[in-house]
């Protein structure tokens, strides 16, 4: 009833927004209760925190709803989204060579720092308690810089890989719809929505603002198996297809 919740975040903290329900008296003096989406850090610590920021449940639901089956339903969409990913993916890669280079030296320059701080603690030059101080400060730089390398390291594994593959994302978005649009429970509609969205932004005037998609191997999968697909059958998945992003995802806006 509520698949929003947890993925819809709150514009102004970035908090995720969860239910809230007001009872409005009509002209005719009967009671209409209403149900929202509102700011999760609103409803548990009050106006201190944040606002209500609140966006009626039934149109939150009905424009993701619409926005994705619209989605699903025009070729020439998915075909500008694909190849959107593909380009931005090619254009990250010069970028991030000259990053990592640079990142290379910075690092070897701490290396140098530490030997040189060490020498100094052992000819007696610093005190204790100076050289620890120090010494956790290129730690943590050091420790920052080589997450960074990772990151870098992981987009220039993409350079030799073949591109994301049309077919691939539509045949994804084409189970995904089959499956959401069968006699499913609500428990299942949320679990789907939860494995394809990433979060849902929502503007000042309290109206989705945009519908952040991720494709990974694991809904992919599960999506085979949902549709009696073996493991086997027909290789749809981003490994085989030689995609690699960050956590093997592809991310857009809808």
């Amino acid at each position: 009833q509520y698949p929003l919740t947890g993925l819809l975040r709150c514009p102004e903290c970035g908090a995720g927004m969860v239910i809230a329900r007001t009872t409005n008296t009509l002209v005719d003096g009967t009671k209409k209760r209403i149900t929202y989406y509102a700011c999760g850090n609103w409803k548990n610590k009050g106006t201190s925190v944040c606002h209500s920021n609140t966006i009626r449940v039934d149109r939150a639901n009905d424009y993701v709803f619409s926005r994705i089956t619209e989605l699903i339903s025009s070729e020439k969409m998915v075909k500008s989204i694909v190849d959107r990913i593909n380009y931005d993916r090619n254009n990250r890669v010069d970028p991030a060579k000259k990053s990592l280079e640079n990142l290379v030296k910075e690092l070897a320059l701490l290396e140098k720092r530490k030997t040189k701080l060490f020498d100094a603690y052992e000819d007696d030059i610093i005190s204790t308690e100076d050289f620890r101080g120090r010494n956790d400060e290129l730690n943590e730089r050091l420790n920052s810089l080589l997450i960074k390398r990772s990151e870098l390291e992981s987009i220039l594994k993409q350079e030799n890989l073949d591109a994301i593959s049309y077919d691939l994302v539509k045949t994804t978005l084409k189970n995904f719809n089959s499956i959401m649009t069968a006699d499913i429970s609500r428990q299942k509609q949320k679990r789907l929505f939860h494995m394809i969205i990433s979060e849902i932004t929502v503007n000042e005037k309290r109206e989705v603002d945009s519908i952040n998609i991720k494709l990974t191997d694991q809904l992919i999968n599960y999506l085979k198996a949902e549709k009696g697909v073996s493991k086997n059958d027909t290789p749809i998945s981003f490994a085989q297809n030689r995609i690699v992003l960050a956590h093997n995802e592809i991310n857009f806006s809808i």
